[in-house]
């Protein structure tokens, strides 16, 4: 067990009764809310099996470019009948949803400090000099424009959710993790990363965040195994000693293990070998340190086995794009998985 557990998770250890409230006890809440394939946990709290959600046959989702209050109807009956791609296109929804209202909320806070600012340096009939001299009236109008550019931009962005209420943190992750335990891979990434969690609303999902402790490492392992290159990325940032426990929520319920990240990082390697494009290069190059530096963790020879290991897997799926919008390859982290990849993603053919 770790020691190094953020202390919110330790939290997490001691909601059992919370666990079971939220599993039995929610108004309104059906069974199903765990996703009819809870993990199975033994008496120390330890997994022993993650049973696949039944899934149902699925047919091609709404264009992304409707209205959410127009589709969402329809996503809501499709996920709950176990149409995994429903479920995941449901769950981005959601999540941009709650984000964009997020950023504005920020953007209008920045527009009332610059107007304060504005108010208090700008002298009476703008004469063309503020009360500081280092600052112009022209910059300090052209900071509160862009401002109210960036508040009517979030504006505009926020009308594809008009006439939708906000969801409870908990059922957002309930259908992340509904198609990752159907295995729909790119709720199997996003799920297991820890995506569809926000740090911000923790403490309003705890129960589910117990359940993702037991189950994200193999969930995780089984998308990287299938080729998902973005799930490869978060583990072997999770799993590298070089993080320090810097990175994302797979990150802090991992052991570290050199031999195991320097596995998958041959693996990111090798999938990029085949992809010509000038913007990889700060990627190469981050990822060619953290090679280095995992193999001066190891003797030689368990780095040889570490790279039999890495050419005998399965190749990772890779393409230029997805590479870009990662904020770091050692930290683990990775984007939300897009509207886009919930239609277009396949079905694990296992049972």
């Amino acid at each position: 067990m770790k020691k190094t557990w953020i202390p919110l998770i330790v939290l997490v250890l001691l909601a059992t009764a919370a666990a079971l409230y939220f599993a039995t006890s929610r108004p309104g809440t059906p069974r199903s809310a765990l996703g009819h394939s809870d993990a199975t946990l033994s008496d120390t709290g330890e997994s022993v099996s993650i049973k696949p959600f039944p899934r149902g046959k699925e047919r091609p989702l709404p264009p992304t470019d409707l209205p959410l209050s127009a589709v969402i109807d329809d996503l809501k009956r499709r996920a709950d009948r176990g149409e995994a791609n429903a479920a995941c296109r449901l769950a981005t929804e959601w999540t941009e949803c709650l984000g964009l209202q997020k950023q504005l909320q920020r953007n209008e806070t920045i527009l009332q400090n610059r107007e304060h600012i504005a108010l208090r340096l700008l002298p009476e009939g703008n004469s063309g000099n503020s009360q500081r001299k280092d600052i112009s009236v022209d910059a300090i109008e052209r900071g509160v424009d862009y401002a109210v550019a960036e508040v009517e931009r979030s504006k505009s962005a926020l009308v594809h959710c008009e006439g939708v209420p906000s969801p409870q943190p908990e059922e957002v992750t309930r259908y992340w993790r509904q198609a990752a335990l159907a295995g729909h891979l790119p709720s199997m990434r996003n799920y297991a990363v820890g995506n569809a969690f926000r740090r911000d609303e923790i403490l309003n999902n705890l129960p589910a965040l117990m359940i993702y402790r037991q189950e994200a490492e193999k969930i995780a392992r089984q998308a990287a195994d299938r080729g998902d290159l973005r799930a490869a990325i978060a583990l072997a940032g999770a799993y590298s000693p070089l993080t320090a426990r810097r990175g994302s929520f797979l990150s802090q319920i991992v052991e570290p293990n050199a031999a195991e990240s320097l596995v998958l990082s041959y693996r990111i390697h090798a999938a990029m070998e085949g992809i010509q494009d000038p913007l990889m290069r700060s990627a190469r190059s981050e990822l060619a340190g953290m090679i280095n530096g995992l193999e001066t963790m190891l003797s030689p020879q368990d780095a040889r086995i570490a790279k039999d290991r890495a050419e005998k897997s399965r190749p990772l799926a890779a393409e230029a794009q997805d590479f870009r919008g990662l904020y770091t390859l050692e930290g683990g982290f990775v984007p939300d998985a897009s509207k886009e990849e919930c239609d277009t993603a396949t079905l694990r053919k296992d049972p």
